[in-house]
């Protein structure tokens, strides 16, 4: 199941509860899409929101109170592996590819401003590297070539 599909089977899961106005209710609806997508983006929280059936500043207002839970202006999240295994077998030309594509220097937000790349030192698949996390899918033996149609195929 790719993230589309899980953030709407739980928008609709909470949508179809009686008690989908009550505060736990959105808490607990936010906190599985946040697991999902890495934050819940103004995008998200407006989904959130027609889901509960409040308005939107109910949604926003919850994301600031509670500390778990946290607004993120993006929508994406690309992880990649700087680890020795990946960095060894042409990591750093796949994260220099993935800043280029992005528009980004270092870490941070991309010039669109909707993905997030951050980079890791390890992200437990040594055997398949190099790899790169996309909004908690794995992509292993990646080249720098592929890059711009991965991007494609996930945002």
């Amino acid at each position: 199941m790719d993230r589309e599909e899980n953030i709407n089977e739980i928008l609709a899961y909470y949508s179809s509860r009686k008690d989908k106005k009550e505060q736990e209710m959105i808490v607990a609806m936010l906190r599985e899409l946040q697991e999902i997508c890495g934050g819940i983006s103004p995008a998200l929280q407006e989904r959130a929101a027609s889901a509960a059936g409040v308005k939107r500043s109910v949604v926003q207002y919850l994301v600031r109170m509670y500390s778990g839970l946290k607004e993120t202006p993006y929508e994406h999240t690309v992880t990649v592996c700087t680890g020795k295994r990946c960095r060894d077998k042409g990591g750093a030309a796949v994260l220099q590819a993935v800043r280029n594509e992005l528009g980004i220097k270092k870490e941070g937000i991309s010039a669109d401003g909707n993905v997030y790349l951050n980079v890791r030192g390890c992200l437990r698949n040594c055997g398949k590297s190099p790899n790169l996390l996309i909004d908690g899918k794995m992509f292993s033996g990646v080249k720098p070539d592929q890059i711009g149609e991965i991007f494609k195929k996930c945002f």
